[in-house]
């Protein structure tokens, strides 16, 4: 009995000792908040540090500490912790989001715009309310998927221009040594593949969102398109500020609407959702 009872007093001591540790670690956290809060980011770092070593498992404490190290210009530590803190919580939004910001800092765009679409997708799908956070997260999100757009575009676009040049000079060598007819049929296959370089640079050139893909009152591409009675088609969150601003009139028309009967667009959400996966750059637009 005696070893049972040693035993089960050193289970409890354990716990303890765990639940003292864990309740030391919150308020090192939240000190580390305040200290944040006020700009003393390396006394912050310092606080949560400490937090660390006393709860290793705590992702919180990884993820403030990010925040801070990326203050103080640390893209290394900054990455190293955010990742720690998704490694630990895989479900936390705001790891996600720090961990896709810390990538994008580092210029590691294609990596970063898959985990920054998760963190918005955590946003939306979560019941618990993120407000501005999710506003924050869709625009870093628009910014990683332009940067990404324009690299990708002008690494293609410098590739095309360097076929174009070949192209041209391996046709007029081509055409000077061969007969007429040779000649002429040479010329036209040099024409058609350069037409073909041209038609792939435009597709990588900045072309135009199609009109009804933009809000009327933002004039943004819309996220979450809804139709209102008067049977025209707003950003919700636009509509919706503007009910409260103004009333319940429709912008356009002018008429009256009714806030109980403003419903999803899902058709254009789903052809606005594939128009940006395939055009990155209208992100900004």
């Amino acid at each position: 009995m005696t070893g049972i009872r040693a035993t089960v007093c050193g289970i409890l001591i354990a716990v303890r000792a765990g639940c003292f540790a864990s309740k030391m670690a919150q308020l090192c956290r939240e000190e580390g908040n305040e200290l944040f809060r006020r700009g003393m980011y390396r006394a912050a770092v310092d606080k949560y540090t400490e937090g660390i070593a006393l709860e290793r498992d705590n992702a919180k404490l990884y993820s403030n500490r990010a925040l801070c190290y990326r203050k103080l210009q640390k893209p290394e530590q900054a990455l190293s912790d955010a990742e720690r803190a998704l490694e630990l919580d895989p479900k936390s939004v705001k790891a996600r989001y720090y961990f896709g910001l810390c990538l994008r800092e580092a210029g590691r765009h294609s990596e970063a715009v898959p985990e920054l679409r998760r963190a918005y997708a955590l946003c939306e799908d979560s019941t618990l309310e993120y407000g501005k956070f999710t506003e924050e997260v869709y625009a870093t999100l628009c910014e990683a998927e332009r940067e990404l757009w324009d690299k990708r575009a002008g690494q293609r676009l410098a590739e095309l221009e360097d076929l174009t040049t070949f192209a041209h000079a391996a046709i007029k060598k081509y055409t000077s040594s061969v007969k007429s007819k040779e000649r002429t049929n040479a010329a036209e296959s040099g024409e058609k593949l350069i037409a073909c370089l041209f038609r792939e640079k435009s597709q990588w050139q900045t072309s135009e969102v199609p009109e009804y893909y933009c809000c009327s009152i933002t004039m943004a591409v819309m996220r979450d398109p809804v139709i209102v009675s008067s049977g025209h088609t707003f950003e919700r969150s636009a509509i919706l500020e503007h009910i409260e601003s103004h009333g319940p009139t429709c912008p356009i028309t002018r008429k009256p609407i009714d806030k109980a009967k403003i419903v999803p667009n899902l058709a254009l959400k789903s052809a606005i959702d594939d128009f940006l996966r395939q055009n990155s750059w209208a992100y900004m637009e």
